[in-house]
C-alpha cells in the first residue's frame, strides 16, 4: 500500500515539475460533503424485526477533503490530488448486548480537471478522478470487536465545479463517485 501511495505521488511530482516555467499556480483547498453512496453497505444492515424493542442510533459524518495541485493556464488544465476520510458509526441498544458497528473510509485519488473558464477570480471546470479507498469495519458485540479492512478501486466525477476568489477561493462541485456524491463545498487558497 505504501509503493503504491509513493508512486502516485511521484507521477503527480514529476507531472508538475515543468510547469514552473509557465504562468500557472498552485492550489490547496479543504472540502466537506455527503458520503459516497456505498460506505453505508454495512451500517444500514442492523436489523431491529427480530428485536421490535431494540434502538438503533446512527451518526454518520460528512466526508472531509484535502486537495491540492497545479493548473496550466494555458492548457486549461488541472492536476490535484485528493485524499479524503468519512465516518459511519451504528449502535443498536436491543437484545442481550449492545453492538456497535464503525466504518472509517479514507481515499486517495489523482483527478484530471478541465476548465472552462479559467479567469483569476472565476473559475469553471470538470473533473474526472480514480485512485484508492481504504475501508475499515468493525463489529463490537459482548465484548469482542470483528473487524476487517479492504481496499479497492475508487472514482470521482464532477461535470461541473465553480471557483469564485482570487487568494482565496471558494468553490462548489457537483457530482458522484464512490469519493463523495451530490455536492462539495470547499475553500481554498492559491498561490
Amino acid at each position: 500500500m505504501k509503493k503504491m501511495l509513493l508512486a502516485v505521488a511521484a507521477c503527480l511530482l514529476a507531472a508538475c515539475l515543468p510547469a514552473f516555467a509557465q504562468n500557472g499556480g498552485w492550489e490547496v483547498s479543504l472540502g466537506v460533503s455527503l458520503p459516497g453512496y456505498d460506505r453505508f453497505t454495512n451500517i444500514a444492515e442492523i436489523n431491529t424485526v427480530k428485536d421490535p424493542g431494540g434502538k438503533v442510533s446512527r451518526l454518520i459524518l460528512p466526508a472531509f477533503s484535502v486537495q491540492g495541485g497545479y493548473i496550466f493556464p494555458q492548457a486549461h488544465l488541472g492536476l490535484f490530488l485528493s485524499g479524503g476520510l468519512s465516518y459511519a458509526q451504528a449502535r443498536y441498544t436491543g437484545g442481550p448486548s449492545p453492538l456497535l458497528e464503525r466504518e472509517p473510509v479514507f481515499y486517495l485519488m489523482p483527478q484530471l480537471r478541465l476548465y472552462y473558464k479559467n479567469s483569476p477570480r472565476l473559475r469553471l471546470y470538470a473533473f474526472a478522478g480514480a485512485g484508492v479507498r481504504i475501508r475499515h469495519f468493525a463489529e463490537t458485540f459482548d465484548g469482542s470487536t470483528l473487524s476487517e479492512t479492504n481496499c479497492s478501486f475508487a472514482w470521482q466525477f464532477s461535470p461541473f465545479g465553480m471557483s469564485v476568489g482570487e487568494r482565496w477561493a471558494f468553490s462548489f462541485d457537483f457530482g458522484t463517485g464512490f469519493a463523495w456524491m451530490g455536492a462539495q463545498l470547499s475553500v481554498g487558497y492559491r498561490f
